[in-house]
């Protein structure tokens, strides 16, 4: 599989309870709000979510390269984050997962890319620094 690695390095942020999630909104090559019961986790550049604006809105906040997977994926295709997590936990490197409708995103803790990147190529798979 071809994976694209995005330049910037992405915030994953656990908000405060009382934030406001309209200053949350935005556009990007990735961009994500997740509600559950647990509160509201974003992810977004952290140029964003270190803006002022925002800092006293996060709870937490942890750092993360994104590989995102090259193309439509279809429902129908199986094991796909199965196989980068079992090769990237074989590694000890964590990683954090989001999909979309067409396709799935893989983030390492930022210290990690290098070591992430080498790995998935070593099994065969591209990497495209974009």
């Amino acid at each position: 599989m071809q994976l694209n690695l995005f330049p910037e390095t992405y915030a994953v942020c656990k908000l405060k309870a009382q934030a406001d999630v309209n200053h949350w909104l935005m556009t990007g090559p990735l961009y994500s709000l997740m509600f559950d019961t647990h509160g509201v986790t974003a992810v977004c550049p952290d140029s964003f979510a270190s803006h002022p604006d925002r800092s006293d809105d996060i709870d937490e906040k942890s750092l993360w390269r994104c590989f995102q997977i090259e193309g439509k994926l279809e429902f129908s295709e199986v094991g796909i984050l199965e196989e980068f997590s079992r090769l990237l936990a074989a590694a000890d490197i964590s990683l954090f997962a989001i999909s979309s409708f067409d396709t799935d995103y893989v983030l390492v803790i930022h210290d990690n890319v290098d070591h992430a990147a080498a790995v998935l190529i070593e099994a065969g798979h591209i990497v495209k620094r974009i």
